[in-house]
């Protein structure tokens, strides 16, 4: 597993670059009459908002575990992350896609071209530099499976967010520049406008794979496939071990694993020795899956069917109790 890092690191990195490009964007929206523009703009201040949000959702987590939230407060990122992919679609998406048909409808004036492509320069370099941050994070942590797939498994929401945000908003500002071109080009209002629209359905494709990732984290995801067969081997050649009958994992926060084993034990072993084989057990797991934070062991005097490996549904009982580290 990937060492930890600070999660809030790329969040301060976009939240400055974001504060700064939002005022930018609004003089020169102002300035220019760009309804693209201001439909960056738009998206600037949501993404600050939302780099304050995720800020509120890593302070929270931090939180101990207590009486009523006895597997902690992790999960509070992938809430705080739930919000931001909501505004992100309200504020951003919506906005623009308002505003830009509002300059279709109305028309107007051609934006002033020159304001406008010196602050979306400036701006590409701001977001650039605060994506470079999000994704250093990301490669430390991702498996190399594929970059589609490793985003969906990423289950760091900061850092996941950050890196959709500021490509929407690299994407947004090629678009923007492209719609003041023509708009420039042609002596018309409507590629900006039209550019305004792209923006918002850019932005709204980002908010709802933002919202998709943070609501199947907030329902429990369980550990990488690969996690879990290598604590199944782990477990399987622990001494006096016959094998695994049951496995369950869901993430409790980012780094952070609830584990449920049932585990079948040579019936020749006394009290004691299950007791010793149900340490060595929970050390077996923490050496593949550092994250482990709560391991639940429940013997099993009998000899399973085994558990083929790679299969990664598993039944749980209530019953049994867990380690907390």
């Amino acid at each position: 597993m990937a060492e930890r890092q600070d999660p809030a690191r790329s969040v301060y990195a976009a939240l400055a670059a974001n504060t700064a490009i939002a005022v930018v964007k609004i003089v020169a929206g102002i300035v220019s009459g760009s309804a693209a523009m201001m439909a960056e703009a738009a998206h600037s201040i949501a993404d600050t908002g939302n780099q304050a949000l995720l800020l509120v959702g890593i302070r929270r987590s931090r939180r101990r575990p207590d009486a009523a939230h006895p597997f902690g407060y992790g999960r509070e990122r992938f809430f705080f992350g739930f919000l931001v992919a909501i505004s992100l679609f309200t504020i951003g998406a919506t906005f623009s896609v308002l505003h830009g048909i509002s300059g279709l409808v109305d028309g107007g004036e051609p934006p002033h071209a020159p304001v406008a492509l010196a602050v979306i320069a400036i701006s590409a370099v701001l977001e650039g530099s605060a994506l470079r941050t999000a994704w250093r994070q990301f490669e430390a942590k991702r498996p190399h499976k594929g970059l589609w797939r490793d985003l969906r498994e990423m289950k760091d929401p900061e850092v996941l967010t950050v890196i959709g945000e500021d490509s929407a908003a690299i994407s947004g500002l090629a678009v923007a520049a492209a719609g003041i071109v023509l708009s420039e080009v042609t002596h018309s209002s409507v590629p900006d406008s039209v550019g305004s629209i792209v923006i918002g359905v850019i932005l709204a494709a980002v908010a709802f794979f933002l919202g998709r990732e943070s609501r199947d984290l907030l329902l429990g995801e369980p550990a990488a496939a690969e996690v879990q067969d290598g604590i199944r081997r782990a477990v399987a050649s622990t001494p006096d071990v016959d094998g695994v009958v049951s496995l369950v994992t869901v993430h409790t926060g980012p780094d952070d694993l609830f584990i449920g084993l049932e585990v079948a034990f040579r019936d020749d072993l006394t009290t004691d020795d299950v007791e010793r084989a149900v340490d060595r057990v929970e050390e077996s797991v923490r050496r593949v899956a550092p994250g482990a934070r709560w391991i639940l062991v429940e013997p099993e005097l009998r000899r399973p069917e085994p558990e083929r490996v790679g299969a990664h549904t598993g039944r749980g009982r209530p019953a049994g109790a867990y380690r907390a580290r």
